[in-house]
Formats: structure tokens, C-alpha cells, sequence
């Protein structure tokens, strides 16, 4: 199944975690969101309440007008919003949005209600002076029409992201609450979506990194990407980013691409397990036309090499045909060059 682009509802802090002052600026005049001053899509990415399965229930208009002829698919969903000004801002990619059942999203409220979930966010609708009503005499249809993990997320590194006047998303409107198909368009739409990249350092500082909440940042992961970046920006100016494609760093050389995803475990093998899945995907995705397809594939961490994990990496190599690296990172020490993965 193709992926499908979903506009949300503009948020002016741009977290979707809770209700924002003016939750109903650009919308139509009319309509819920602008009468009432907020949307149930305001908590789209409130990651603090997932329920016993491991999934955040949340809500998408476009995947609540689509319920009934959708029910029980998972979509990829590319995610955009249009900013009072009508500006138009690329959210992120949702790999794997689960449209619930009418029974799953009586599930969910009731556990919402009962756990005073539901009590919380009346207070944060208060907190930016928003009457409850509306809220409170919603039914569960109204609160939630999807589910998914949040690992299957995967936002603007950094914030919002302006689209530029020649992308699809402003040249075409979509309905507000409509699922657009986009089966019959070029590839490059789709990849519209992917970061660009940025060479701005990450945050080290718990007070500057401002994670949100239930969704904290790993600092050390974020020392070890500036420390690579840092690195390898010497060795190859101009040609290194951080979260280019969602990759924690991104490499141009001559004749490949090197995509290195960080982890912070201190045991190499776990730090291969965790990384394996993201970096295939990422190869996968491609961030645009004209990109090689010749991918180094490298996993950073801390923790020393060993005879264990030799033998792992020689194994995916003899016997699925994948030519892994790893490379240790000690904080504050100086590196070479990442060698090859089976010694």
C-alpha cells in the first residue's frame, strides 16, 4: 500500500503533545477546531500515555474520516500541516498507523478515564483557556481513530521544516480531512518528506536538549553524534550531516554513502541488534532522485569490539550478504576511520 499524505491541524508550538494557545487560528470558520479553540488532534504525539500493548492512541482527522472503509489497515502516513499565514511545514512520517476498531477506541477511553488521562488534558485545555465541554462530552470515536508505536514515528529532526514553493504540498490543496493517495505520484513526493540534513550540533545539556515529555533525549547518544560529526566533517568538508534521511550521520564520499547509526549500549551486539532494522530502513527509503544506491552500512557505540561480535558480523555477511561495520566511540578520544565489519 502506497503511503498516504494527512494534513493535521496546525499547533503553534509545533509538538502536538497537548492543546497550544490559538488551536483554532487558519482553521475554516465553522468548524470544530476554530469554534471550540482546540482538536483532539492535539494530542496526536502525547507519547506519555500508551496503554498496556505498547501503543499511543491518538487521533488523525484524515484517518477519522476514513475509518469505516480502512478499519484494521496500517498506513504509512506522510504527515503536513498549513500555519495560520499558510505557510506549509512538514511534520514527519508515521511508518505504521493502525486504524482502530469502534471496540479499540472504547478500550482506550475507558482506560483513559480511568487512569485520569482524560482529567489532565481537561487541565491543559484550561491552562490555555479553553472550555472543557466540548471535551468532555466527546465519545471515543471522537478521541482516538488511530494507534501505533512510537519507534514507528519519525518527526523533523529539529522542528517544523518550511516547505519549499516547488514542493507538491504547495501547489496541491488536500482536503483537511481527506487521505490522499499518492500511488500515481512521482517518487520524489514521497521523498519530499525525508530530511534534508542539518550541521547544527545536538544538545549535551538536559535543560537545552528540551525533550518532550515521556520521550526523553539520550545525551550520550547525542556527545557521540556531535563527537563522529565533529570528526568526520575535518575529513571530508561539506559532505557530513546529521539526521540527513533520519540517519544519525550521514557521509558523502566519492563512490558511496555511509549511513552511521549511534547507540548508547555498552554492549557492542546489543548495539548492532538495535541498529540493524534502522539502518536497512533508512537504506531502503532514500532521501531523493539522482542518490546513489551504494550504501556503507555502520553502527557507533561505545563498547568495545569483541570475539562474539566478529563472529556476528561475519555471519551476516557469509550468510545474508550484509557487509555491517562497527565502530567504537570513546567520548573525547580520537578516532580513525571506520574499518571493515567481519576482521
Amino acid at each position: 500500500m502506497p503511503p498516504f499524505i494527512a494534513r493535521i491541524g496546525w499547533s503553534s508550538n509545533g509538538r502536538w503533545d497537548g492543546p497550544s494557545i490559538g488551536g483554532g487560528d487558519g482553521e475554516t470558520p465553522g468548524s470544530f477546531r476554530h469554534d471550540v479553540g482546540f482538536g483532539f488532534e492535539d494530542w496526536f504525539l502525547d507519547f506519555r500515555h500508551p496503554l498496556a500493548d505498547g501503543y499511543v492512541y491518538s487521533m488523525l482527522q484524515p484517518v477519522y474520516k476514513s475509518r469505516k472503509a480502512r478499519c484494521g489497515q496500517v498506513l504509512d502516513l506522510l504527515v503536513y500541516t498549513i500555519s495560520p499565514d499558510g505557510r506549509r511545514f512538514y511534520v514527519g512520517r508515521l511508518f505504521a498507523a493502525q486504524v482502530i476498531t469502534p471496540a479499540e477506541a472504547l478500550t482506550a477511553y475507558n482506560e483513559f478515564k480511568e487512569r485520569g488521562w482524560f482529567a489532565e488534558r481537561e487541565d491543559q485545555l484550561r491552562a490555555v483557556n479553553v472550555e472543557v465541554a466540548s471535551f468532555a462530552q466527546a465519545g471515543p470515536d471522537e478521541h482516538f481513530s488511530l494507534r501505533f508505536r512510537p519507534e514507528d514515528w519519525r518527526p523533523e529532526p529539529g522542528g517544523l521544516r518550511e516547505a519549499d514553493s516547488r514542493d507538491y504540498i504547495c501547489g496541491h490543496g488536500h482536503n483537511r480531512y481527506v487521505l490522499a493517495d499518492t500511488q500515481h505520484l512521482a517518487a520524489n513526493v514521497v521523498s519530499q518528506w525525508t530530511p534534508a540534513g542539518t550541521t547544527t550540533l545536538k544538545a549535551v545539556i538536559a535543560s537545552d536538549a528540551a525533550p518532550v515529555p515521556g520521550h526523553p533525549v539520550d545525551l550520550q547518544h547525542n556527545r557521540i553524534q556531535n563527537q563522529l560529526f565533529v570528526h568526520l566533517s575535518a575529513l571530508y568538508p561539506g559532505r557530513v550531516w546529521m539526521e540527513k534521511g533520519y540517519v544519525d550521520i550521514w557521509v558523502d564520499r566519492p563512490d558511496e554513502h555511509a549511513l552511521i547509526e549511534v547507540k548508547s549500549s555498552l554492549d557492542a551486539c546489543s548495539a548492532v541488534r538495535e541498529a540493524l532494522g534502522q539502518l536497512l530502513e533508512y537504506a531502503w527509503i532514500q532521501p531523493g532522485p539522482g542518490m546513489a544506491t551504494t550504501y556503507r552500512l555502520i553502527v557507533a557505540a561505545p563498547a568495545p569490539r569483541s570475539e562474539r561480535l566478529d563472529g556476528y558480523l561475519a555471519t551476516l555477511h557469509e550468510r545474508y550478504g550484509l557487509q555491517l561495520e562497527y565502530l567504537q566511540v570513546v567520548e573525547g578520544r580520537p578516532m580513525a576511520w571506520v574499518s571493515t565489519g567481519a576482521q
